[in-house]
């Protein structure tokens, strides 16, 4: 076997290993948006409430929901940084698996 044949090899796992990675990393980061968005309605109900409350009243409970609003914040600084990991995950594994294929089909030996 040719070294272009198991370098060809080589990149068309290292494509489909990179592709399926995204693949596992964009699932878990749609997880991680839906437990975001829960947690806000959570936070969103507790200042809201049933009735109005008295502006003294709003400005204590925003004290003691401001640990939950700073962690959805990370958490969204988080999901969008693993997003782009995401992404460039994608592509790379998709050019690799191309370069690959490429090498495999026209690096044969004439």
């Amino acid at each position: 076997m040719s070294a272009k044949k198991i370098l060809g090899i080589l990149f068309l796992l290292g494509g489909m290993g990179l592709f399926g990675t995204s693949v596992y990393i964009k699932g878990r980061v749609e997880e991680g948006k839906q437990q975001v968005s829960q947690a806000e309605a959570q936070v969103d109900q507790g200042l809201g409430g049933p009735a109005p409350l008295r502006p003294f009243a709003r400005r204590v409970e925003k004290e003691f929901t401001g640990a939950a609003q700073s962690r959805i914040a990370s958490a969204k600084g988080d999901i969008a940084h693993y997003e782009q990991m995401a992404k460039y995950f994608q592509f790379g594994g998709i050019g690799l698996f191309v370069i690959g294929a490429g090498m495999l089909i026209f690096g044969r030996k004439k």
